[in-house]
């Protein structure tokens, strides 16, 4: 459980500099909205992507683990489509948020988070 409040935050801060500084990435809501989207998005991190890894398994052992890297930004391509006020107009913007949840995820890892 304590994994999955610390992704919560991590994403929340995900969303919040990704709306701050990537062109074409916007978050359109009040506070509520803010912080229900980052749920379903966390939701989303810990039922959907084992899935998806599963399926791709081969893809990524194919490509030495970069085809994770899709994985990740199909999650957050998916989460697009609900009406939860982000919206991500570019294929730029995609690439470049999906990186920046990637790094923020790097250093909850690296800084005594992944260990449990």
């Amino acid at each position: 459980m304590n994994k999955l409040i610390r992704n919560f935050f991590v994403n929340l801060l995900g969303i919040l500099i990704a709306r701050a500084i990537i062109p074409g990435f916007m978050f359109q809501g009040d506070v509520i909205l803010l912080l229900e989207t980052t749920a379903i998005l966390t939701v989303l991190n810990f039922t959907l992507r084992p899935i998806l890894k599963l399926v791709f398994l081969p893809l990524i052992l194919l490509t030495l683990g970069l085809f994770t890297f899709v994985v990740n930004m199909l999650i957050l391509w998916l989460i697009t489509f609900a009406p939860l006020g982000i919206h991500i107009q570019t294929l730029n913007a995609l690439v470049l948020a999906t990186i920046l949840f990637g790094a923020l995820n790097l250093l909850l890892h690296i800084h005594g988070g992944g260990a449990e």
